[in-house]
This record gives C-alpha cells, sequence and structure tokens, in this order.
C-alpha cells in the first residue's frame, strides 16, 4: 500500500500506509490530514491582502473537512469572478497610500487568475487514484497495444489464478459503483468449459472497456510496484513473425560462430604443425651436438624465474659497515632522481665485501611505476654530487650479453681484429670474454 509522503516539516503524524493516501498537493502521496494541513500551511503563507481576498473569512482552516475545503475553493472561484465584474474604476483611489493605476488592476488579475489555476489544478490531482497491482497495470498498458487474445494468453501463463482473483476483487472494490448491474460482478465458479480465473480475465477485461466507455479511468493509475512479478515482453512478441524473425538471427549467429571456431580449429592446428618442427629441430641440435662432443649447457629455471620487475642496481656507492650510511646515500638519490620519496622495500650489497672495492647495491621498490620514473629519469645523476649510476636488474645472460656486445664494439673502433667462436669473443686472437663465463683472465692465444 502507499505510504504519506507527510507534512513540510516532518512525517506524517499518524503514519498512514493504507489505501486513503491519495495523490494530493504537488503530486505527493497524502492521507487526508497531511492534505487538509498542506492547504491551511500554504493560505497562511500568502500575505495579508492576498489571502483577506481569496479565502472566506467564514471557514476555520485548522478544522476544515474536505467538504469544507472543496467548498472554500468554490468561493475562491466565486469571489474572483464577483471582483473582476464588479470592481468600479475609482477603487484604487479610495486607497490613500497606493495610487490608482491600470498596472495594479493587470497585477491583481494576473494573481486572481494564478489562484484559480491553483484551485483547480489541485481538485483535479485530489481526485486521482493508484492502484498498486502488477496484473492490472500490465493490462491496463497493453490492452489497446495488442490483440486481446494475445494479451489474454499472457496474462493466463505468467500470472497465478490467485492473482487475477486479486485484481478482480480490487476493481470491484474501487470501481463497484461504476460498474452497475453488469454480469462483471458476477461471482465465478469453475466448470467443465473452463476455468474460474479464465473467466474473471474476461471480467478484468470487460471491466476495462465499460469503466473506460464512461471515461472513469482517466483519473486513475494503475502501478506495479514488484517489475519481477511483470513479463518481461509485449503481447505483439509472441507472434509467429517476430518469433521467426528472432530464430533467423540466432541461426545467422550460430552460423558465424561456427565460422569463427572453424578458423580458430585451423590456427590451432597450424600451431600444432609448428611444434613438431621445434622438436624436430631440437632432436637435430642434439645430435649434432653429440657428434662434435660439445655439452648442451643444461640452464636452471631457479635464476631466469626470478621477478626483477621491481629491482634497480645502484653502483657508485661507497662502502660502509654501518648500513644506515649507505642506505641514507640511497634514499637521496633516489629522492634527486625523482623529486620525491621513493618507497623501498628492501636492499642490500651484491657480493662478498672486499677492501678498496665499492659493491653494487640492489634495491627492491614498492611500485613498477617508480621503478619506471627512475629508470626514465636516471640522467640526472650527471648532476649528482658523487659517481652514482643507476641501472635496471637483469639476468646474468642478458648483463653478459650486453658486456659482450660493448668489448665488440671498442675493439671494432679501435681497428683490432674481431672474432667469435662458441660465444667466446677474441681480440688480435686472445680470449677477451665468454657468454657462459664473462670475463677471461688468460692472456695465452688461441
Amino acid at each position: 500500500m502507499p505510504r504519506c509522503e507527510g507534512l513540510p516539516d516532518g512525517p506524517c503524524p499518524r503514519h498512514c500506509n493504507d489505501s486513503s493516501v491519495k495523490v494530493g498537493e504537488g503530486d505527493l502521496l497524502l492521507c487526508k490530514s497531511c492534505d487538509e494541513e498542506r492547504f491551511r500551511q500554504f493560505v497562511a503563507s500568502r500575505p495579508p491582502s492576498m489571502s483577506s481576498s481569496t479565502v472566506p473569512s467564514d471557514m476555520s482552516v485548522q478544522t476544515a473537512s474536505t467538504s469544507q475545503v472543496q467548498a472554500g475553493h468554490a468561493n475562491v472561484k466565486k469571489q474572483n469572478k464577483s471582483t473582476r465584474s464588479n470592481r468600479p474604476a475609482s477603487a484604487n483611489a479610495a486607497v490613500p497610500d497606493k495610487p490608482a493605476s491600470s498596472f495594479d488592476n493587470s497585477s491583481q488579475d494576473t494573481r486572481d487568475e494564478v489562484f484559480e489555476c491553483d484551485d483547480a489544478m489541485r481538485s483535479v490531482r485530489s481526485n486521482r487514484k493508484v492502484l498498486i497491482n502488477e496484473l492490472l497495470a500490465y493490462a491496463s498498458f497493453y490492452r489497446n497495444k495488442g490483440t486481446h487474445d494475445k494479451l489474454q494468453n499472457i496474462v493466463i501463463t505468467f500470472f497465478s489464478s490467485t492473482q487475477i482473483t486479486e485484481a478482480k476483487k480490487l476493481l470491484i472494490e474501487e470501481f463497484g459503483g461504476h460498474l452497475g448491474a453488469s454480469s462483471v460482478l458476477t461471482e465465478r465458479r469453475t466448470t467443465t468449459v473452463r476455468a474460474a480465473h479464465e473467466a474473471e480475465l474476461d471480467d478484468i477485461f470487460a471491466a476495462f472497456d465499460l469503466l473506460d466507455a464512461h471515461s472513469v479511468l482517466d483519473g486513475c493509475h494503475f502501478v506495479a510496484l514488484n517489475l519481477d512479478l511483470l513479463p518481461k515482453y509485449a503481447p505483439e512478441d509472441t507472434s509467429s513473425g517476430s518469433i521467426e524473425l528472432k530464430q533467423t538471427q540466432i541461426e545467422n549467429n550460430i552460423e558465424r560462430l561456427a565460422g569463427d571456431i572453424c578458423q580458430l580449429k585451423q590456427k590451432i592446428d597450424n600451431l600444432e604443425n609448428l611444434n613438431v618442427s621445434i622438436d624436430q629441430l631440437h632432436t637435430k641440435l642434439d645430435t649434432r651436438c653429440a657428434v662434435d662432443n660439445v655439452p648442451v649447457r643444461q640452464t636452471t629455471n631457479a635464476a631466469t624465474n626470478i621477478d626483477r620487475s621491481l629491482n634497480l642496481v645502484v653502483f657508485g656507492v661507497d662502502e660502509n659497515r654501518d648500513a644506515e650510511v649507505w642506505r641514507d646515500k640511497i634514499d637521496d638519490v633516489l629522492q634527486f632522481v625523482t623529486g620525491r620519496q621513493v618507497d623501498v622495500m628492501d636492499m642490500y650489497r651484491i657480493g662478498r665485501y672486499v677492501v678498496d672495492k665499492c659493491r653494487p647495491v640492489l634495491v627492491k621498490l614498492r611500485t613498477v611505476w617508480d621503478r619506471r620514473v627512475v629508470l626514465s629519469s636516471c640522467s640526472k645523476l650527471k648532476n649528482y654530487s658523487g659517481r652514482v649510476f643507476i641501472c635496471p636488474d637483469e639476468p646474468p645472460e642478458a648483463r653478459r650479453k650486453r658486456v659482450f656486445e660493448r668489448i665488440r664494439a671498442t675493439a671494432e673502433r679501435d681497428g683490432k681484429v674481431v672474432t667469435v667462436d662458441r660465444d667466446v669473443l677474441y681480440v688480435d686472437g686472445v680470449a677477451k670474454y665468454s657468454l657462459k663465463d664473462g670475463a677471461i683472465n688468460n692472456n695465452g692465444r688461441s
């Protein structure tokens, strides 16, 4: 049932939540007492000149009933009409502190017309009814937008017999006086021809037609409170043409999906063939290495599976037995590069301590974004007070590859003879660097 929306300054004093709540002032759901109280406050808020000319002096606003309020509305209209028709030409001249002018007369006429319009709208809103029933809301909305048979089939299929009976009782309760002695008021029972709820549904549609013929439904609204209790389709959606159209669309979608699946299957077959080719290449490589007596290097996943996405390596930070000293130095370097404080999870030296040797520092940041910002701005370190360098933490293979290419480029730039044999770099016939073991200290020629 609808709940009263109460007064402007608080809820409904009676907390009404029943059929007495109607559409009242400002299209609000109000009970009888709240509607009268709102009208009293509206009249009291008007200036004295207006309220005295529009409200009868013999009407008590605080104890007015609904009939008295409507009588007050009628008196307002009569007074406004008689005032405009019988107003003398020198009416304004009789007032000493207000000069007579045509503008004042037109303003008063305009205010009178506004009050008449306001009274008319209030009387129209007070006559509206709001009935909450999902079946009646659905039937009243679609009864003129589709065929009667389709609408009846949907209602019988979707709603239960109890819901149909309750909807008919609600119609009779609200509009029994307008239905007269028609057969709609007859209590239906189940027979061998049809069920009772089917006959009651026919009575509901007949009642709609009868009430609509007498314009009774113009001031009534049927509302559905629970949308889950409504069918999710219109009556015309159940026609054969609509079903065939949807079936055609489904078939087209199925054909399109079938074509996509065939293409996907073909790509999977190509990948399987590629895997077979890779396996064959691995077999040939193993056979070739076995013939040449070259041991196949086994790489472990322990080093390659380390997450280095948050790591940085800082070079040039002086050694100190007090870890807090060089840790503060790292924080200062990062703040100099980024211009803000960088959140660090952990940092430690790489390798064993050796006198007169500065070991690099592995720094693990809190976020990948901080790592990107530091690496993109590390060129600012050329203006730093000390010689400090920052580079990303990479696997040993990547670092050795970078050093390998740097030594090779330097030797070629100096005009030396550079050769590479089995991942070993030779400069002028001397082994300098190996991708497997790093730097080579052997000075013998090959």
